[in-house]
């Protein structure tokens, strides 16, 4: 089992403010949606924490033939360009690379995204995944996935 986490945008965010989540099983289907502040979400297991689109820029780019700490120092000279302000205030990370070696940039405010780790943290809970909630959804071609706002 593990809980997914909608958040606000990072700045927003406030331990006592009511997020939503679901709890997803093993084959990624949801067993329960609602929401509730951080110190009531359920316990347990692992969290995967979903980015509020505002918060990350996602960027298509071509990785070069490089792997873990090398790629890595690469990832902020790809995205420099589409990135106002000083690249180094930022967490950039990329997706698994295609068959051209094409895959998606996210970049986040490195600060923000520390401030939203540590609260959750202090609430006792352990966050395994960060994903930009854009990306979220699975895709397949052809195939339309909607998550809709209630």
């Amino acid at each position: 089992m593990k809980m997914r986490v909608w958040l606000p945008p990072l700045a927003d965010l406030r331990p006592d403010a009511p997020l939503e989540f679901e709890v997803i099983d093993g084959r990624r289907r949801v067993t329960r949606r609602a929401e509730a502040v951080i110190a009531e979400l359920p316990r347990g297991m692992s969290c995967e924490l979903l980015l509020h689109p505002f918060d990350v820029l996602l960027v298509g780019v071509t990785l070069p033939r490089l792997t873990g700490a090398k790629l890595a120092n690469a990832l902020p000279g790809l995205v420099e360009e589409f990135v106002a302000g000083d690249i180094e205030r930022n967490h950039v990370v990329a997706s698994a690379r295609d068959a051209d070696n094409r895959a998606i940039a996210a970049v986040v405010d490195r600060a923000l995204l520390a401030r939203a780790m540590e609260i959750f943290k202090r609430a006792g809970l352990r966050v395994s995944e960060i994903t930009p909630a854009a990306l979220a959804l699975a895709w397949r071609p052809g195939v339309w996935r909607v998550r809709l706002h209630e």
